[in-house]
């Protein structure tokens, strides 16, 4: 538990033994005082042992399973382009924005899976579940598919699953889709504090600790490379 943490909980102790001893003193000629008191001693005791007690819980499952965090490469892949599954991507007609990101990144074409059209409108046909982005004669344009055309895969395979006690897992793959042989891997924990203190953390921004550190890159950033422009 943190500095912070221990002040509040020395301070709510406080408080409890104060109103004990008030208690106490009220109730001097009371028989059976020590029917109201104790419930009050019983809670400085909780107060002194669950929070730490929950936070070694989480730290020594949460430092067991970053072990296995990380991203795994079995190998490296030259593309002309992929098949990205973890982000729905609504619109057909490509945007000199998207069009400069594709250029700046080298591939030939992209594809997501298709969500909503370019007026926000549900697709009509469902079996279209494919947006695929290609440059042809120097523009990129946009086509609906039923199935992906490209041969690697990059897909979310967990997403805030629970693993523990307020610890969750996210994992990224990267899957040959001729030979469903997984090309690379990347996993991501997450854990929340104790109580205490995701009590004030929480006041001054997100709590959460990620094992490894979030990172700019993404998997598909060290797996793939572009395949050369031949000609």
């Amino acid at each position: 538990m943190t500095g912070i943490g221990t002040f509040i909980v020395v301070c709510y102790s406080t408080l409890i033994l104060a109103a004990v001893a008030l208690c106490y003193f009220l109730m001097r000629g009371w028989r059976w005082k020590w029917v109201a008191i104790a419930p009050m001693l019983l809670g400085v005791g909780w107060l002194a042992y669950a929070p730490n007690a929950e936070e070694r819980d989480i730290k020594t499952r949460f430092a067991e399973l970053c072990k296995d965090a990380g991203v795994k490469i079995v190998r490296k892949v030259e593309v002309d382009g992929f098949y990205d599954d973890t982000i729905p991507n609504g619109l057909e007609v490509v945007s000199p924005q998207g069009a400069a990101v594709y250029e700046k990144q080298g591939f030939r074409f992209y594809e997501y899976r298709f969500s909503r059209n370019a007026y926000g409108k549900q697709i009509l046909n469902p079996e279209l579940r494919v947006v695929r982005y290609e440059k042809e004669r120097d523009k990129w344009t946009g086509t609906l598919l039923k199935e992906p055309l490209a041969r690697y895969h990059f897909t979310r395979l967990r997403y805030g699953e629970a693993v523990g006690y307020k610890i969750s897992a996210t994992e990224y793959a990267i899957i040959d889709s001729q030979t469903g042989e997984t090309v690379a891997r990347e996993i991501k924990y997450t854990s929340w504090p104790n109580q205490v203190d995701l009590w004030w953390m929480s006041m001054l921004g997100n709590p959460a600790r990620v094992c490894p550190v979030n990172r700019p890159k993404r998997l598909t950033d060290d797996v793939f490379i572009a395949m050369k422009k031949k000609g």
